[in-house]
């Protein structure tokens, strides 16, 4: 046979392989629907239970509308940011959920669900996970999909002609298993690193401090060594499996139950000893896309489910899901050049040059694609842990019940819930921002009068005989919370000073930012004059106390007192413009309850034109 003849029949072999290609059933697509309906359900209650729905989507919690800068960002539950407006936002959100899972009004359900998808992400970019990713990735390619073929309130209710079609071999479909399986040997391929060469990384997995389950924790304990490099290798073996499988069982019958039982231990395995949020659910309804029509024959029947109507994809949308896929490979090839060390600067430098800003743009805005580095080189993880420290003098963890230990990862499942392992994971990179102090804010508005801040690392055994090492816990910051009063004219004492003395002026005109956008101004005629004013407390401590003052061309020299202890003296005079000013008055006793400040007017620099003064508020941290 010559070579000619070979490759003639080997076209005509893959021609007649992809005319009859398996595809995927249109019963398997409508249980994939239902599944990721609920997962999409189990999704949105990670968001909302254990106090993360008011933390993370609302104008109280630690991402008010005014801290999201991010240029082209966009969300629908911006109009939905306070308490009562974004608890009707979620209920909508549920409602779309429950919709698209029973396939009522499928096509319009399907097209929302990744602008929800889009806008939670938008409304808080940094609790954003790898679950997410995946939920989102799926939600654009069902979008190709004719999910409500079978067994929905559409194919009830809509009934229409149908065609004797009962499995979908789209192009759409192909693209979408193709890009399935090559994500799994991107996962599998990047695991590169030392511990998964020698079959120790999963010993490393199981003590990773931020997402190990309490399963993992009790696994780690014993498991033997074979166990462990067993594990390893069969994790790689998995998913490089998955990767060859998938396509087959869109081609071929009999790879289809494979693939079921391949899809559903590997990620029951992941989710039995790592917390993914919903990522394994995710998975698990991806695995029903490949159920033999023999097993949905037998539940049809049985059932009695044969109602149907036709929604199959238009040409169209086929041509758009494969500039879709083109889209989606080129950018997850350069995702892989930037962040593999195996190519030079030079080359990454270069690939960034050539790179369409437009796709890049469009990804960030999508973030669908992954870089799939999780668990690329597992081993020492440096784990923030948050102490907050109550009135009563309790040192609690604010994110598990019980007293704090920056050990405690060591002991226990370090677990606090999807999206606080991711907020605190991202925010090692900003402990000085502005999200730092939304945080302690946010602890503080709760009762916490400090927050700690500390680094521990855990370097994991990486044999059955070596015992975990937990160096030191660092200190990175301590956060006391700062107590203030605004003044307002009802706090002069009016029996020891002119009733006309103090009022309240509004400040909005000026560039500074005054307490509630006014200061108290005094009106001295001349020194001597005195002004004393109440403040009070809810705790009573030994603190360090900052007046905040104005500055005018026209303000005097003022005396003050805390508690009838002298401050010092100010000089309230500014040669141009009005601001504020901060004046440390030092270390004071400051009672739980009635407190007073005094100021006394003494004179005036050479250069003022007045003895005037003004104070916007007194501000004390207890010590």
């Amino acid at each position: 046979m010559t070579t000619t003849e070979l490759l003639h029949r080997g076209r005509r072999l893959i021609a007649q392989t992809y005319a009859n290609r398996e595809g995927l059933d249109f019963r398997a697509l409508a249980l994939f629907r239902i599944a990721l309906g609920l997962t999409l359900l189990a999704n949105l209650f990670t968001r909302c239970y254990g106090g993360k729905f008011f933390a993370h989507y609302t104008e109280g919690g630690l991402m008010p509308l005014a801290a999201l800068t991010a240029d082209g960002r966009w969300s629908l539950l911006d109009a939905f940011s306070q308490g009562p407006a974004a608890k009707v936002g979620f209920t909508l959100i549920a409602l779309v959920y429950v919709a698209f899972t029973i396939g009522w009004q499928t096509k319009v359900m399907r097209t929302l669900v990744p602008l929800i998808l889009l806008s939670l992400y938008h409304r808080n970019p940094l609790i954003d996970d790898g679950s997410d990713w995946t939920l989102r990735f799926f939600s654009l390619w069902m979008q190709f999909f004719p999910l409500a073929e079978r067994w929905s309130v559409d194919a009830v209710y809509l009934k229409r002609p149908v065609t004797a079609r009962t499995t979908l071999r789209s192009a759409a479909a192909l693209a979408f298993i193709l890009n399935l399986s090559f994500s799994y040997f991107l996962n599998a391929w990047q695991k590169d690193s030392p511990a998964w060469l020698d079959g120790t990384a999963v010993r490393l997995v199981l003590w990773d401090p931020w997402t190990s389950s309490a399963a993992a924790a009790w696994l780690r304990g014993w498991v033997p060594d074979f166990l462990v490099t067993t594990m390893t290798y069969g994790s790689k073996v998995g998913e490089y499996a998955a990767f060859l499988i998938i396509p087959l069982a869109y081609f071929f019958r009999r790879p289809k139950l494979a693939t079921v039982a391949l899809l559903l231990v590997l990620h029951a395995s992941f989710g039995i000893n790592i917390h993914l949020g919903t990522f394994v659910l995710n998975y698990f309804a991806v695995a029903l896309l490949f159920i033999p029509s023999r097993f949905l024959d037998r539940l049809e029947s049985r059932w009695n489910l044969t109602y149907n109507y036709s929604a199959l994809p238009s040409r169209p949308a086929v041509i758009f899901a494969n500039i879709a896929l083109l889209l989606f490979c080129l950018q997850q090839g350069r995702l892989l050049v930037l962040n593999n060390p195996f190519f030079s600067d030079t080359t990454k430098n270069a690939l960034n040059q050539v790179s369409p800003k437009w796709v890049v743009n469009v990804d960030k805005f999508l973030m669908v694609t992954q870089e799939w580095f999780m668990f690329r080189f597992p081993g020492a993880v440096p784990l923030m842990t948050v102490e907050i420290v109550m009135a009563d003098g309790r040192r609690l963890d604010p994110f598990r019940e019980g007293n704090f230990s920056a050990t405690r990862p060591a002991e226990q499942s370090q677990h606090v819930g999807k999206y606080w392992v991711t907020f605190l994971w991202r925010l090692r990179g900003e402990l000085n921002g502005g999200t730092r102090d939304r945080l302690t804010q946010y602890f503080f508005d709760r009762g916490a009068r400090e927050v700690n801040f500390y680094a521990t690392t855990i370097i994991p055994p990486r044999t059955a005989a070596e015992s975990v090492h937990i160096e030191p816990p660092v200190q990175l910051l301590s956060v006391k919370k700062k107590d203030e009063w605004n003044f307002a004219a009802h706090d002069l004492v009016s029996e020891n000073s002119r009733r006309d003395l103090a009022s309240e002026q509004n400040m909005q005109a000026y560039e500074d930012k005054w307490k509630k956008n006014d200061q108290l101004f005094l009106n001295f005629h001349q020194p001597k004059e005195r002004a004393d004013l109440n403040f009070e407390s809810t705790i009573g401590c030994l603190a360090d106390v900052t007046l905040v003052a104005t500055g005018a061309p026209d303000f005097g020299i003022i005396e003050v007192e805390v508690n009838h202890e002298l401050a010092g003296q100010h000089d309230e005079y500014v040669a141009d413009g009005v601001t504020r000013l901060n004046f440390p008055l030092g270390k004071f006793t400051i009672e739980k309850g009635a407190n007073r400040l005094s100021v006394l007017s003494v004179g005036k620099n050479k250069k003022s034109h007045g003895t005037k003064a003004g104070v916007d508020l007194i501000r004390w941290v207890c010590r």
